[in-house]
């Protein structure tokens, strides 16, 4: 993403889409005034494996709002409405696309989850075994990030310190690992192998953060299964 400085130019789309060429020369992608007349929230960014870059849509001068997806297929843009009840916030990135293509967004102020397949949404609530997430992560930067097995790595929901660590959710069940800290960076290694850094609360008041790097293993997620 590039800003436009101009914010005030009501022809200014505020965020622009850029593709980095093989040469390191960088090609603005024409904007998506055809199909949708908003800006794209910052942070919202995903790429599928057949190359369709998805943005989202955003309210002009209100990067915390979002009324549509934007899916660019290397020749225009779409504008695909959101799932039901859709206000994912403007905080930490909540698009992710899996190996099969299908776009994955957090569904409802409650922590819900969506998976949009060509041409519908399917939604997972707490009816479906997930629990409530991403609501209260401290700066947190990946909210959703989806394993190579298609299940599903989310933030915590609320706990006693304020965050709830993060979550693992295969379609009908979620597990929760360092249920006390403020998730930050997720990452999964090819081995299955979940990386994070997370921060848990001071006991003290006044006291420093403790930030650490953690390892989730495939055995320990199998052992929790």
């Amino acid at each position: 993403d590039k800003h436009c400085p101009d914010v005030e130019d009501d022809d200014c789309f505020g965020w622009a889409l850029l593709r980095l060429e093989d040469d390191g020369s960088l090609t603005t992608i024409e904007d998506w005034a055809d199909v949708y007349e908003g800006e794209a929230a910052p942070f919202q960014l995903a790429v599928s494996p057949e190359g369709d870059v998805w943005l989202v849509g955003s309210p002009r001068h209100q990067a915390q709002g979002a009324e549509v997806l934007l899916r660019f297929d290397g020749e225009g843009w779409e504008a695909i409405p959101g799932p039901e009840r859709w206000n994912p916030g403007a905080l930490g990135r909540y698009l992710e696309v899996d190996a099969d293509g299908a776009l994955w967004v957090k569904a409802h102020l409650a922590g819900g989850l969506a998976r949009f397949d060509d041409p519908g949404w399917t939604t997972f609530t707490e009816a479906d075994g997930l629990q409530p997430w991403g609501e209260a992560s401290l700066f947190s930067t990946d909210l959703l990030t989806v394993a190579p097995d298609g299940s599903v790595w989310l933030t915590g929901g609320p706990s006693a310190s304020g965050c709830g660590g993060v979550a693992h959710y295969d379609g009908t069940t979620s597990t929760s690992y360092l249920a006390e800290s403020c998730m930050d960076d997720l990452a999964i290694a090819p081995d299955g192998s979940v990386w994070l850094r997370a921060a848990f609360e001071p006991a003290l008041q006044g006291a420093s953060w403790k930030v650490g790097l953690y390892v989730i293993t495939p055995e320990a997620v199998a052992a929790s299964q």
